[in-house]
C-alpha cells in the first residue's frame, strides 16, 4: 500500500519572493519513513528563492505510511509544492 498524507501544510510564501513576483513549483525527493514522516528530503528542481520554504513545509506533512503483508515500510518518493500569486 502507497503511503497516504493525513496532514497538509501550506508553504509560507516568502516576502521576498512575493515582492519579486517570483511563482513556480518545488520538486524534491523524499523518503516517507516508516512512522509516517518526511525524512531525507532533497529539492532537485524549482526557483532558488522558493526551496527553503517548500522543503520546511514539507518536513511537518504527515503519512500513514506504506505498507507490504501489513507491516509498515518506508517509501521513497517524489513531493511538489507549487507556489503562485493572484
Amino acid at each position: 500500500m502507497h503511503p497516504q498524507k493525513i496532514k497538509h501544510v501550506q508553504p509560507t510564501y516568502p516576502a521576498e519572493a512575493r515582492a519579486a513576483r517570483i511563482q513556480g513549483t518545488v520538486r524534491m525527493r523524499a523518503t516517507i519513513n516508516e512512522q509516517g514522516r518526511v525524512v531525507d528530503i532533497e529539492v532537485f528542481e524549482g526557483p532558488l528563492e522558493l526551496q527553503e520554504a517548500a522543503a520546511h513545509a514539507v518536513e511537518q506533512w504527515e503519512y500513514k505510511p506504506g505498507s507490504m503483508k501489513g507491516v509498515p515500510v518506508a517509501t521513497a518518493t517524489i513531493l511538489a509544492v507549487s507556489f503562485k500569486l493572484d
